[in-house]
């Protein structure tokens, strides 16, 4: 049975995607029409390269952005009365969302082009050119690194026409990952990362959402835990009880509070800790759309396998690992790299280490021979710290000169 459902899968999906090619190639693609999308909304790369394409771009150009989630409704009024007509938002995979895309000459996406657009388009040998801006740098294994990879997911790399990177380190990963060749991955750095070693001044929206982060925080130190997603999230349980009161103390000595950016699907096992301990936030999207710019106000990161902490080493500040798990990832993710030899920051493997770690971090500055690794690691994954990515990926596709 289980064997029939998968050939019936398998033959629908094929049956449907062909019907889609098929009225790709016959439609028309457009110079004039730009599409950036991304199902989370309007946040990271697709935000900062809308924004740098609609303030500098070519005026005739038309901006097509797929936002298909709520929470960053006060950035998608933002960009509606900043651009009035230069953009439209789409918020729904309907018709008009479909004949829009169908006549797309470039797309850019944060995902995949079935997630994030809605609908399976290609490349059509270069008629379309669609740029994968990704959503960080690459450090963990992804499913395209199997041998033995389902005909859906094999097509999902073969529709991106260009991939962004950081370095050519990160370059040669996502090569591997994407199953392409080094010409097809651009060196521009991530434009989400301006954020972070640019000097301009912050976009209105985002100026709001730091103004609120400012009033939560309350004028103290924020030490921001971000881990990445565990798909056996039953597991994740970072703190232990009984550490709780000297972690609590240790922030209250500096001043400090503990921000938490956890998947939504987390958010719900932290409801009493909120409740319970002041010095303990909760930072998730649906507060903080805007991930960078935590990291922008934050003196310390605290993280784990996720490659946040490789765009928090443009900032200069310190990073931790909470590797409380580490047997247990390895063996049901893994990593592209040897993150324990990597890893330039303090490593620790229970709650607490990790006050002490924390502590370390608010009472003294980077020593000079763990600067030499954090430089080390920061010149691996950035070829660029001048806030100009955005601009350079704008360049590749002729949006600006």
């Amino acid at each position: 049975m289980c064997l029939i459902k998968t050939l019936i899968k398998k033959i629908v999906y094929l049956i449907s995607h062909s019907i889609f090619f098929i009225v790709d190639v016959v439609i028309p693609k457009k110079e004039g029409i730009y599409i950036i999308a991304s199902h989370l909304g309007i946040v990271g790369n697709a935000r900062f390269l809308s924004d740098y394409i609609l303030e500098n771009g070519n005026a005739d150009k038309k901006i097509y952005i797929y936002s298909l989630r709520n929470e960053t409704r006060s950035t998608d009024h933002y960009f509606e009365e900043r651009y009035k007509e230069r953009l439209t938002i789409i918020k729904k995979r309907g018709f008009k969302a479909l004949c829009i895309a169908l006549q797309a000459k470039y797309i850019f996406v944060s995902h995949d082009v079935i997630r994030d657009v809605g609908f399976p388009l290609g490349s059509l040998k270069n008629r379309r050119v669609i740029v994968n801006l990704w959503h960080g740098i690459a450090t963990k294994k992804h499913w395209l690194t199997e041998k033995q990879v389902c005909t859906n997911h094999s097509s999902k790399a073969k529709q991106f026409s260009k991939i962004v990177a950081s370095s050519a380190v990160d370059a040669i990963a996502k090569a591997a990952t994407f199953h392409k060749s080094l010409e097809d991955v651009w060196i521009t750095g991530n434009p989400r990362n301006d954020i972070l070693i640019g000097k301009n001044n912050l976009p209105r929206d985002l100026l709001q959402q730091e103004l609120d982060l400012f009033e939560l925080t309350n004028g103290k130190s924020l030490i921001l835990y971000a881990p990445t997603w565990r798909s056996y999230q039953h597991h994740f349980q970072p703190f232990d009880d009984n550490s709780m009161g000297n972690l609590i103390c240790m922030l209250n000595k500096y001043n400090a509070v503990l921000g938490l950016r956890l998947h939504e699907k987390d958010e719900l096992k932290f409801k009493k800790l909120y409740q319970i301990y002041p010095n303990i936030l909760n930072l998730g999207q649906r507060k903080f759309p805007e991930t960078q710019l935590l990291l922008k106000n934050a003196q310390v990161l605290v993280t784990d396998y996720s490659s946040i902490w490789l765009d928090y080493l443009l900032t200069d500040n310190p990073i931790i690992a909470f590797w409380y798990d580490f047997d247990c990832y390895y063996e049901k993710r893994g990593t592209l790299w040897d993150l324990a030899q990597l890893f330039p920051g303090e490593k620790v493997k229970n709650c607490n280490e990790l006050i002490n770690a924390i502590d370390n971090a608010l009472s003294r500055d980077i020593g000079d021979k763990d600067k030499q690794q954090y430089n080390f690691v920061k010149s691996l994954f950035h070829k660029y710290t001048d806030g100009k990515n955005a601009e350079r990926v704008a360049k590749k596709v002729g949006q600006v000169d």
